[in-house]
């Protein structure tokens, strides 16, 4: 840690709410002694529907290409390794001609 920085990595603490305390002791005097305490809530994240591969913004087709929007291919989900489309309410793939 850098000062006052706490890093947790993602997906180390399951969903819930958290107490994180630090206590400080002089090394000097073990009399001295202080706590201070937070209370943290870890949430899920939502899904990120992406249309497109790599979720771009902007999309350029020729006229004689199809373009596939395809929410369950490329959609992700941070909380999770893979994002599985077959138990999210995300439609199903469209082919635009």
């Amino acid at each position: 840690t850098i000062l006052s920085e706490l890093y947790i990595p993602s997906r180390t603490l399951d969903y819930g709410i958290y107490e994180l305390t630090l206590t400080v002791t002089m090394i000097e005097s073990l009399n001295f002694k202080s706590s201070s305490s937070v209370y943290v809530r870890v949430t899920a994240t939502g899904i990120t529907a992406n249309l497109v591969q790599l979720g771009t913004s902007m999309i350029t087709r020729g006229s004689q290409q199809d373009l596939q929007l395809d929410p369950g291919a490329y959609s992700v989900d941070p909380d999770q390794d893979s994002f599985d489309a077959s138990v999210s309410n995300i439609y199903p793939s469209l082919i635009i001609k």
